[in-house]
């Protein structure tokens, strides 16, 4: 593990192996579909919010936040997580920050610093929103997502995004633009990272009698898409939850969207509960065994097993830290790797296996540390070949103006 981060500009190889952990799943996706983890139920959320508001410390009633945020916002945890860019230093682009969170009661602002429990407690929880305002990302371009009431006191995102800050603020850790929301405190050891939210996300899931190993942050996002889709239509979805690579073009101003405002009551309305979620995603694991039986069976009958792009392979490796041009963007190479991905061949549908180049945006990501897994894109060896030779060309080239040949 240390020379494959070594050769590849890591770096940290076993800083509590996150990065190295995060990458691997990123490549996972690459392995023929999605990582396959739970889409967390409705059901899911209401137990979790009972044990964590029963347990009752500030960091449970941080989680709830988060929890809320990832369902009905549609968001990614490395949307509103703390990341870093260093040890010492937060990734302002891809963390959440006390000024990205504002409240609004009948349509005013209402700040962070005049929230109080008696003044939250005298409101009509169904006159509350929440803007949640994101400095940037893989576009690099700011976006918001709102949340509003649900009219659900056991599911209800308003309430409890506010009642943490209120929390936060009588224990000592009040209002900081620049520091995280999520966070029980004012230093580094205090904000709640991607390994943290994890691990307590999975301990709400074993106290429900959940497999651990089913559950990861991302289920967030997964089970609020669901019940979106089932409650508003996938095209709200798409358009909401950024599934698309331009759709920050649509969902930067979600008030475009017909009937916005109710989203969330619509998708707490779905009668989502756990053992739906662990009958689809036993579906989908039966699916994904039966296709690497029969992938095994066909190479069995064809003799050795063909990696596709193999002849680049090792070209494209001495390339890593190369950069090119396309659109306007300038990549950078990170990593060469092997996987697995879905083909299908005549109307038939084979797992083939492919050498693929790993690359970032090196203008957004100038350092491997500070680039999150979400920002990781992949292309097969033999076009990312292309581009950096495509580079190299016009880089020798002359310029408009310089002599051409020997002087």
């Amino acid at each position: 593990m240390t020379y494959f981060h070594t050769m590849n500009h890591l770096g940290r190889p076993f800083e509590r192996m996150t990065r190295l952990h995060r990458i691997m799943r990123a490549y996972a996706r690459m392995d023929g579909g999605s990582v396959q983890k739970l889409r967390l139920s409705g059901e899911f959320l209401i137990k979790a919010i009972i044990r964590r508001s029963d347990l009752g410390t500030l960091l449970d009633l941080c989680l709830l936040p988060c929890y809320m945020m990832g369902w009905f916002g549609i968001l990614r945890s490395q949307n509103y997580i703390t990341s870093f860019l260093s040890p010492t230093e937060i990734d302002p682009l891809v963390t959440l920050l006390d000024e990205n969170v504002a409240f609004h009661y009948l349509g005013k602002k209402v700040e962070l610093t005049e929230l109080t429990r008696q003044r939250l407690g005298s409101w009509k929880i169904a006159d509350l929103s929440v803007c949640l305002t994101f400095s940037g990302g893989k576009n690099g371009l700011a976006w918001e997502r709102w949340l509003f009431a649900t009219g659900r006191p056991e599911l209800e995102p308003v309430k409890t995004i506010p009642f943490f800050a209120v929390a936060r603020n009588e224990i000592g850790a009040p209002y900081e633009g620049k520091l995280p929301f999520h966070r029980v405190g004012s230093r580094i050891e205090d904000y709640v990272t991607y390994p943290q939210l994890n691990e307590e996300l999975k301990a709400d899931g074993v106290s429900q009698g959940l497999n651990e190993e089913d559950i990861a942050s991302h289920g967030l996002r997964g089970g609020g898409g669901c019940a979106m889709e089932r409650s508003c239509g996938g095209h709200v979805l798409k358009d909401y939850g950024n599934w698309l690579s331009d759709a920050y073009k649509c969902y930067r101003d979600a008030s475009r969207l017909q009937g916005w405002t109710g989203f969330a009551a619509k998708m707490a309305g779905v009668d989502s509960t756990n053992a739906q979620a662990e009958a689809e995603l036993h579906v989908k694991q039966n699916s994904r065994r039966i296709l690497e039986q029969a992938r095994e069976a066909r190479t069995q009958e064809t003799g050795a097993m063909r990696i596709h792009g193999a002849e680049f392979e090792q070209e494209l490796a001495l390339k890593v830290g190369a950069t090119w041009e396309d659109e306007g963007r300038v990549w950078r190479l990170i990593a060469v790797n092997t996987n697995k991905l879905d083909t299908f061949v005549d109307g038939d549908l084979y797992i083939e296996t492919h050498v693929v180049g790993v690359y970032v945006d090196h203008i957004l990501y100038p350092n491997e540390d500070a680039c999150p897994p979400c920002a990781l894109e992949w292309s097969k060896a033999e076009e990312v070949l292309g581009w950096i030779r495509g580079a190299e060309t016009l880089e020798g080239e002359p310029r408009d103006g310089d002599p051409v040949g020997p002087t």
